[in-house]
């Protein structure tokens, strides 16, 4: 008990030399001018004084804790059962089982001395006391003075043996999440922009051969043609291609406590994915759209009219070397400029670098071999030509169309309004909402079939 009343004496006699000294720097500021000379000097001895009565309070708060507790065990025996201890950093976590079954935990510094109490533990770990100390470290100790008085109280149940506030359990600023699938198609496109809910393009129909664009033809007729007609040509026969457009929305409510308790920047957030969900939409519709008040996909007829022809894999289950070769070479030398393949990478990507030849060696290798297999990396080319991974594409199995090749400058994806995202506040203030409105409106077919080709599963 002498050390309490040691402490308390000390504690009073700091508390009264931090009271004079406020009663100065007060008494300075209305006789002169507010920043007086001197006054930083005051203000740094008052918070070592602020500081020295805090750790006097925590550890008289300490003693105190620990009177009652030597009173409680001698009182009581047999009532607090010592279950076992584990390190935590600078100190020893005991655990003690109650008599009605409950476990007490105690921080006990390497020393022995006590460390954080059960109380100052759960203490530290309310929302409150984080939002004071949050407050206080925006503020400093020079801005004490303006914290609340319920933001002090709750600091001051948190205060440890060594003076100062302690800090919080940490929350990181950001939110663990999965990864999305690339994007790259959209990227590979032929991007247009219309006005109005549609976009009508002419187009030349002639299907004859993949070596002239019409049915144009030079007659060879002599110095004197045989009749006035001779020379005639078929006249080109001109179609249509009508792109419509679509309009698609999502919606994410989120309540208004959500916002402002947040710990990351929430509404930011959800926008960027808005955003990164309309990007993903664009790589789906553009390879399985299904035309159906949405964008007609690549993959949405394969073979049918004005669609990409197909060419078959050579089994009815697998994948082949002679047919992606067979792919590569069906599509005409000019437009080789921008081909590629697109397959995904789990299932058909793998399948592919698995391919050997009747060595056992791998087909879909760059570099040599060694006792460990292969020496380099992957290679960025197949067949000559280079590939991109997209999610979206599906699977090998029976009659399924996993592999695209060509340029992806057929496909026409038409724009008539940018994404765009509405905060709505009012709608659903009533229920403590806000609603995250986005819409979007494009469009898009393949429009030059002749450029790309579809490798189907098929014997």
């Amino acid at each position: 008990m002498s050390n309490l009343k040691g402490l308390n004496t000390q504690l009073q006699r700091v508390m009264n030399e931090a009271k004079t000294l406020r009663a100065e720097m007060a008494s300075k500021s209305e006789n002169g001018t507010k920043e007086y000379e001197g006054l930083s000097d005051d203000r740094t001895k008052l918070a070592k004084l602020v500081d020295s009565a805090e750790g006097l309070k925590g550890q008289i708060e300490i003693e105190q804790k620990a009177a009652e507790l030597e009173t409680y065990a001698q009182q009581q025996p047999g009532q607090v059962e010592y279950v076992g201890s584990e390190p935590a950093g600078d100190t020893v976590i005991e655990q003690r089982k109650q008599k009605d079954g409950k476990l007490s935990l105690k921080a006990i510094f390497e020393d022995g001395v006590p460390g954080i109490s059960e109380k100052q533990l759960g203490v530290i770990s309310t929302k409150a006391y984080k939002d004071a100390f949050n407050q206080y470290l925006r503020k400093g100790i020079y801005g004490m003075e303006s914290l609340g008085r319920g933001e002090i109280k709750t600091l001051q149940e948190g205060v440890d043996s060594q003076g100062g506030f302690l800090v919080p359990e940490e929350y990181l600023a950001r939110i663990i999440q999965k990864l999305a699938t690339p994007t790259r198609v959209a990227g590979y496109v032929t991007r247009l922009n219309t006005s109005r809910d549609a976009l009508n393009i002419p187009k030349v129909n002639y299907t004859t051969d993949d070596l002239y664009t019409t049915g144009i033809r030079v007659t060879w007729t002599g110095e004197v043609p045989a009749s006035s007609t001779a020379h005639r040509v078929t006249d080109p026969v001109f179609g249509n291609v009508r792109i419509p457009v679509h309009t698609s929305m999502l919606s994410m409510p989120i309540t208004n406590d959500m916002v402002e308790d947040s710990a990351f920047p929430l509404v930011p957030w959800a926008t960027g994915k808005f955003s990164e969900t309309i990007d993903l939409l664009y790589d789906n519709m553009i390879l399985n759209g299904s035309g159906i008040g949405q964008p007609a996909g690549i993959l949405l007829n394969p073979d049918g009219t004005d669609q990409p022809a197909v060419v078959k894999s050579g089994d009815a289950n697998l994948i082949k070397p002679d047919g992606l070769i067979a792919l590569a070479y069906a599509v005409p030398e000019q437009y080789d400029e921008n081909c590629r393949f697109v397959f995904n990478k789990t299932n058909t990507g793998k399948a592919i670098a698995q391919l050997k030849d009747g060595s056992n060696r791998y087909l879909f290798s760059s570099g040599d071999y060694g006792d460990a297999g292969l020496v380099n990396g992957r290679p960025k080319m197949l067949v000559g030509y280079p590939y991109a991974f997209s999610g979206f594409m599906p699977d090998i199995a029976a009659n399924a169309f996993p592999v695209i090749f060509g340029d992806f400058g057929g496909y026409y994806l038409v724009n008539r309004i940018g994404f765009s995202v509405q905060v709505l506040r009012e709608l659903y203030a009533e229920t403590n909402q806000i609603v995250l409105l986005g819409r979007i409106r494009f469009g898009g077919q393949v429009a030059e079939p002749w450029k790309l080709k579809i490798q189907k599963i098929a014997a």
